[in-house]
């Protein structure tokens, strides 16, 4: 009798072990991300810069790859490249274009407003250049850093795929020997960038 109650006991506690081991929530922990977007985006820029005053902006393109995430905040590396028409030769000299492409890293944070609505706060820095062309062919260029601060807006289709509207504030300065008066003229540029983006993970 008391060798079935021992058993029985045995039994009861393992029981109640496996129990307390399935419903212990699961621990946070670094992990790869697999996510990827592409899209359109489009720069207004503003302020008293070249960029502003002596070009056009046109559609340009967007993409990004995860690298690492943890819980909800992730980390990346991405790639801009969009191409400016000049609209004043006399301020910017004789050019057809100038092409800005941008390489940087981000962190960011996603928050779900609903379901199907996720709202990703993120931060970028990196480096940026501006290639000054005539004819399809490069005649200079000026390096720089960029920072970027915007948000990420998702309509999520399912847990894969989401249509995405994007805005961000981008700040470039870019390494430019001018004039003292004319040096923030050529070496900043600021932009409200707008996007529509597809992403996939």
């Amino acid at each position: 009798m008391k060798f079935k109650s021992l058993l029985f006991a045995l039994f009861l506690m393992t029981q109640i072990g496996y129990s307390q081991e399935k419903t212990e929530p699961k621990k946070n922990k670094l992990q790869l991300d697999s996510s990827f977007i592409v899209g359109f985006i489009y720069p207004i820029e503003f302020g008293n810069t070249a960029l502003s005053k002596g070009h056009n902006a046109n559609l340009g393109l967007t993409s990004t790859f995860g690298l690492l995430k943890y819980n909800t905040i992730s980390a990346g590396i991405g790639l801009d490249m969009v191409i400016y028409s000049v609209k004043d030769k006399q301020i910017i000299g004789d050019y057809d274009n100038s092409k800005h492409n941008s390489y940087f890293g981000f962190v960011k944070y996603d928050y779900n407003l609903t379901n199907k609505i996720s709202f990703s706060p993120n931060i970028g820095y990196g480096y940026s250049e501006l290639v000054i062309r005539k004819n399809n062919k490069r005649r200079g260029a000026q390096d720089g850093t960029e920072l970027r601060l915007g948000t990420l807006i998702s309509y999520n289709f399912n847990k894969q795929n989401a249509l995405c509207f994007s805005i961000m504030y981008v700040n470039n300065t870019y390494d430019v020997k001018a004039n003292e008066s004319l040096q923030d003229f050529f070496s900043k540029s600021n932009s409200i960038q707008i996007g529509i983006i597809y992403r996939t993970q």
